[in-house]
């Protein structure tokens, strides 16, 4: 038995099936960006050595530079990570939402279930001679 509330499910559904493949693709992009940091910083720590082992260099230059690399990494990881949070609360409330509807049309169904039982409770009554409560 259909109900008013079916097509709602069906679109929230919809929404969270293209949600969930969004979902996918910002868990991937933060996973990189984490990964490009570490590697990053595993990269300086390389530099730093060799630059502990010639005192002749300067590393004043490279030290700005990968400061810069670094912030950047960093705000590349914590913009992944903020848009992976926010599709996961959007995520949330849709579902929600679909179970909300869900269990309105359940009541529906049981109300329209319970008004058939009456009328056939009904009419076995009524072929029965009994009287009516």
């Amino acid at each position: 038995m259909k109900t008013k509330f079916d097509p709602v499910v069906r679109l929230r559904q919809r929404a969270l099936d293209a949600l969930a493949a969004e979902l996918g693709q910002a868990a991937r992009r933060a996973a990189d960006a984490v990964e490009r940091h570490r590697a990053e910083l595993a990269r300086q720590n390389l530099e730093r050595s060799a630059f502990a082992a010639d005192p002749f260099r300067d590393p004043q230059p490279w030290l700005a530079q990968a400061k810069i690399q670094t912030e950047a990494l960093e705000k590349a990881r914590a913009e992944a990570e903020a848009e992976l949070a926010a599709l996961r609360q959007k995520a949330a409330r849709l579902l929600g939402e679909r179970r909300a509807f869900e269990r309105a049309a359940d009541r529906v169904r049981d109300e329209w279930r319970t008004a058939i039982q009456r009328r056939e409770q009904a009419m076995i009554d009524e072929v029965a001679g009994r009287p009516k409560p």
